[in-house]
């Protein structure tokens, strides 16, 4: 039997619909001069960059759930949880990027930094994309939200 990660959320008591997965990209700096994160982003940078996001709702959920899984590349198409955050509201919209108030939880916390997962996108849902952009988060914190195999 496969483990598979909607199994974990269950056991941590998250729901599919109460949650957002997202796998950041390591970009230092993105094309538009925003800041990114690295390898050695810190836990308040790394925080800090997932309160921001794309306004956009092809990009980013208009309705952002509660709870937001957030991984970090591994290498490859692997993704390492970082933290799980809650979603206490959207805080600024400038039109173009929406700023949220985040806070980390310790749902999933024994598996902080431990649990890898693979990350593949598959064509069918890339296909779902009006824009064709990128569901995986390969590269653009303004489209760092995706689906997860498993889920």
């Amino acid at each position: 039997m496969t483990l598979t990660f909607a199994a974990v959320m269950a056991d941590a008591g998250i729901e599919a619909r109460e949650a957002l997965v997202i796998r950041h990209a390591y970009v230092r700096e993105h094309e538009d001069g925003s800041a990114g994160i690295h390898g050695d982003s810190s836990d308040e940078e790394i925080l800090a960059y997932t309160r921001v996001q794309d306004a956009d709702p092809r990009r980013f959920p208009k309705a952002a759930p509660g709870y937001w899984i957030v991984f970090v590349p591994e290498g490859g198409d692997r993704a390492r949880l970082w933290s799980v955050v809650v979603n206490r509201g959207e805080v600024a919209n400038d039109g173009v990027l929406r700023t949220f108030d985040l806070e980390r939880s310790d749902v999933m916390g024994d598996l902080r930094n431990r649990l890898v997962i693979g990350w593949r996108v598959s064509a069918d849902v890339a296909d779902q994309r009006d824009d064709g952009g990128d569901v995986s988060g390969d590269g653009d914190r303004r489209r760092s939200a995706g689906a997860v195999p498993g889920l």
